[in-house]
């Protein structure tokens, strides 16, 4: 009796381990699934960088905007718009502030530059651009980052710590030069002249 009872225990107990592994093999096979549905979607990520170390009125910016496709399907239709330069606060020297692409496949980026000139001193709110773009099963929206609040500085503010000073050292050379050059004027003669007599005495 105590065999028997001792088999259907472990009869019951495989049982329910087999049930165990039945649904752990589920939630396995689920996630699996789930995880190629993501996956097999296209995926934008972007970038918005400032390259300029100082940002001066009436000088050229350079803004680099970045797109990864992250994803593993082909992103398709892509478009990027950008709205933080203001016609009346800076003038687009090179570049599209709208531009779009047909495609960027998995695992692929794209990069475009923009070159501005703020017309004003000014803090200026560098803000997202927007990015929008599709894959054979769904339409998205996303954003680059942002360089957020930039200070553009007034030219005379940043010749007077940044520029090479070669006029202001000219003018001072120019300056100087009599307080040096007539001293060594009148050494020069006096020695000159002291020599010749030397010369004449030996003589």
């Amino acid at each position: 009796e105590c065999q028997g009872l001792f088999l259907v225990l472990r009869i019951k107990q495989l049982e329910e381990m087999a049930i165990v592994l039945r649904v752990q093999l589920f939630v396995l096979l689920l996630s699996v699934f789930l995880l190629q549905q993501v996956s097999g979607n296209a995926r934008l990520l972007a970038s918005k960088v400032i390259l300029n170390e100082y940002l001066v009125e009436e000088k050229d910016l350079t803004i680099l905007y970045s797109i990864y496709n992250v994803g593993t399907s082909t992103a398709l239709s892509i478009t990027m718009k950008d709205d933080s330069f203001y016609e009346e606060d800076f003038e687009i020297v090179q570049g599209l502030l709208h531009v779009s692409w047909d495609k960027i496949p998995a695992n692929n980026n794209v990069t475009h530059i923009v070159i501005a000139r703020p017309k004003f001193s000014n803090v200026y709110n560098m803000s997202y651009a927007e990015v929008k773009y599709s894959d054979e099963t769904n339409n998205y929206v996303s954003y680059t980052s942002a360089p957020g609040y930039v200070r553009v500085l007034h030219y005379k503010d940043f010749a007077r710590e940044h520029v090479s000073h070669v006029v202001d050292w000219l003018a001072f050379a120019l300056m100087v030069s009599p307080t040096i050059g007539i001293p060594f004027f009148v050494w020069y003669w006096s020695h000159s002249h002291y020599e010749g007599l030397r010369g004449k005495k030996q003589a």
